[in-house]
């Protein structure tokens, strides 16, 4: 007799209690509320990629930045590498690539996309 595999469990209809960061960690949606009320910051880096005549541009997984006085300058800081992808490939594409690699460099420079507001909302509605 063949061996039988368990039944699947059903789908849940609720969201996971988690948010889970651009380097693996994962947040228990309290975690995330704290950090976030404490002044953290959730930010998303642009960069941008360009062959001849197709240009795409595409943002990174979410930062966590800690509550920090100068944290425009930490999250700057973090966005480097992204930068750096943007300087390399983006400004291969004629015209747009031009256009979209100094939107993403000012983008990265200036911080990156906050969005917090969006994160907060989603883990507020997750409950405890």
């Amino acid at each position: 007799m063949p061996p039988t595999t368990p039944p699947a469990p059903p789908p849940s209809s609720s969201p996971p209690r988690q948010l889970i960061l651009h380097d693996g960690r994962v947040l228990s949606a309290a975690q995330a509320r704290q950090l976030i009320e404490a002044g953290a910051r959730c930010v998303r880096y642009e960069y941008c990629v360009s062959v001849v005549l197709a240009t795409c541009r595409r943002q990174s997984g979410i930062y966590l930045i800690g509550p920090d006085p100068q944290p425009r300058w930490r999250a700057a800081w973090r966005g480097w590498p992204f930068a750096c992808i943007t300087l390399v490939a983006g400004w291969w594409g004629l015209p747009w690539g031009v256009i979209e690699s100094v939107r993403c460099l000012w983008s990265t420079v200036s911080g990156g996309v906050d969005v917090t507001p969006a994160v907060y909302q989603h883990v507020a509605k997750q409950g405890d």
